[in-house]
């Protein structure tokens, strides 16, 4: 299939075109042109106010996917947890790859549980920060703003005993910090952490074209884990964490969300994703 020369839009960290990279390289392009256009969003400009302040849904996303349909890109590749439970009716998510680098990973000399008493612990997250306080309620967490690199020097400006990242993004920008990979059942993931996501107007043609290079498994856990999002009305603004993992015969799923009540964790194994979608209901209404 020949198409016109493609105009690709992203955020202009590091990360966000190292993750554009490896999207460009998971496509068969068969000759056509590429156009690479950096774009910071407002999420990117505001590195002073909390998520919460400055809106948190769709912040990192928004302004993306109101160029595709604008016309002024083609296509957009996200961090697929910064894209909001609902999206604009004209905008479909034609891909996803990268699904199962997930965890949350502590930078820092001294795994959570070791951190001394009032130690101090970096996140921008609101799931993060509830997470952190569930296993540790004698730490101080610390708002902390800013591309990974910018956070990894506050941490030494800081001096804080820990920062807490995605371990995919690390990766993605060959960074090793000395550090502990958090567990998935108390660190429950956002929805779609990790999995790298394209965004591009409904039935285009270049999403019919893209969709034939997702992967099943990563596309399968991103559509369930958001289904449950939009559940629970989250955003990266509400401490809400999420992990559905596509097994032979069914799902793993870990849930984790925090109300005015406290927080409450469920896992387990269910054949049937409604099922799942009916736990989240469930403690949703508690």
């Amino acid at each position: 299939m020949k198409l016109p020369d493609t105009r690709i839009g992203t955020r202009a960290s590091r990360l966000a075109l190292n993750q554009t990279r490896i999207f460009i390289d998971s496509v068969d392009w068969n000759d056509m042109g590429k156009e690479i256009v950096e774009v910071k969003s407002h999420g990117d400009i505001d590195l002073t106010s909390s998520l919460s302040e400055i809106g948190g849904t769709g912040v990192f996303t928004e302004k993306l996917n109101n160029m595709i349909l604008d016309g002024e890109i083609d296509l957009a590749v996200h961090s697929a947890k910064d894209i909001p439970s609902s999206l604009n009716e004209e905008i479909e998510i034609c891909m996803a790859i990268e699904g199962h680098n997930y965890r949350d990973f502590l930078v820092g000399t001294y795994n959570i549980k070791n951190i001394k008493a009032s130690g101090r612990i970096g996140t921008s997250s609101p799931r993060r920060m509830s997470e952190i306080k569930y296993i540790r309620p004698d730490i101080e967490v610390v708002n902390l703003r800013g591309n990974v690199e910018t956070r990894l020097r506050k941490k030494t400006e800081s001096n804080l005993d820990g920062i807490i990242l995605a371990k995919a993004g690390l990766d993605r920008l060959q960074l090793n910090p000395e550090g502990f990979e958090l567990p998935e059942d108390i660190f429950v993931p956002a929805p779609g952490q990790g999995i790298i996501a394209v965004t591009a107007l409904k039935d285009s043609e270049i999403s019919k074209y893209l969709k034939r290079y997702s992967e099943t498994w990563s596309m399968e856990r991103l559509n369930a884990e958001r289904r449950c999002m939009k559940i629970m009305g989250a955003s990266c603004t509400v401490p809400f964490g999420i992990l559905i993992l596509p097994e032979e015969k069914g799902y793993r799923y870990y849930i984790c969300i925090t109300n005015e009540k406290g927080i409450n964790y469920t896992d387990g194994f269910s054949d049937d994703l409604s099922k799942i979608e009916g736990i989240c209901r469930e403690l949703y209404e508690r």
